[in-house]
Formats: structure tokens, sequence, C-alpha cells
């Protein structure tokens, strides 16, 4: 689009995320999951396609504190696009192999595939589910697997028995394994 097309579009979804921020709530057991990220000593970080004046808004109304690495729209590249994943891994000083994407949209699942990263669906389900290593039908249930250390599978091997020699191969058979940042490297 020309300007002014171009301003008046990007005002008006700036005002339509500032009013979803307005009417923001907690999604049951984000709490909770920042609670362990934090006791386990993980390095986390928020990546959004909003602004940064909506998520601030959002975290404000929920009471959450975003992180310090917390990257949205105005980076120079947003999801899908994996150079975000990896902008935001270089950020928080860790290899892309040692994260695990959790997100609620086909966004999410697009830009970890892209980036050769884990991806965990939480909240949502969609013709897309298939594209993560895990789909939870709620963030609680996500985070009761971390506490009970789930057996947990990535996407290629969904058709493969679990315990068998290619799932069992180097810790893939834990959320832990997977969320442990002192891997050795393959």
């Amino acid at each position: 689009l020309d300007e002014p097309e171009r301003s008046q579009c990007r005002e008006a979804i700036e005002a339509e995320e500032l009013r979803g921020a307005c009417a923001a709530q907690i999604v049951p057991g984000a709490s909770d999951l920042l609670g362990w990220l934090v006791r386990q000593g993980k390095k986390y970080a928020v990546l959004s396609r909003n602004s940064r004046s909506s998520l601030d808004r959002s975290a404000a109304n929920i009471g959450v504190t975003l992180p310090p690495v917390t990257v949205t729209r105005e980076a120079p590249h947003v999801k899908p696009d994996p150079r975000a994943l990896w902008d935001v891994c270089d950020l928080l000083d860790v290899r892309s192999q040692d994260c695990l994407v959790v997100g609620d949209y086909v966004y999410e699942l697009l830009a970890a595939r892209r980036a050769c990263m884990r991806a965990a669906l939480v909240q949502k389900n969609g013709p897309w589910a298939s594209w993560a290593d895990a789909v939870y039908p709620r963030l609680t249930d996500f985070v009761r697997a971390l506490g009970e250390r789930e057996t947990f599978v990535p996407w290629e091997y969904h058709g493969a028995e679990v315990g068998s020699e290619f799932v069992r191969a180097g810790d893939l058979t834990s959320l832990e394994g997977w969320l442990s940042l002192e891997r050795a490297a393959a």
C-alpha cells in the first residue's frame, strides 16, 4: 500500500491490538509455566507479532513481567520467518537446537519447522497440529507434562513406537531433554 493508506492500516491494527490488550486475561497455567522456567533456571523469551505497546499493556493487565528478551513486530524479522527465532537465540545466547518453541498458532509451528526447532502447540488444534512435536489441549496440560517429565516424541517419529531405538536416541523421550541447555553438541 502507498501512503496514507499504509499509515491508516498500521494505526487501525495498533488500535485493535490495544483494545484486545485492555481485555487480556491470563491463560490458566501461564504463571505456573513462568514459575517452572525460573525455578529450573531456563532461559526464555517472548516472541510476538503484536506491537510492543500492546504487549506491554497485556502484560500489565494480567500482572506478568515480560522477560528481558521480548521481541515484537518492530524487530527486523517476525514469525513465521525463522530468522525471528534465530535472532532470539542470539539474544539469549543459546543454540537453536536446544530450544523448544511453545505457541498457540500455525505461525509458531511454521517458524519452528523452518528454524529446525522443536515445537509444542498449546490451547489450540487445527489441520497444522501435526507439525508440532507435541500438542496439549491446555497450557495447564503442558505444565503438568513438564512436571511429570512426560515422554516427548518429536514429530518425525510420531509413527514410531515409544521406547524404540530411534526415539530413545539422544534423550528425545522427555521434554526436559529438549529443554536442557546443557546438552552436548551432536
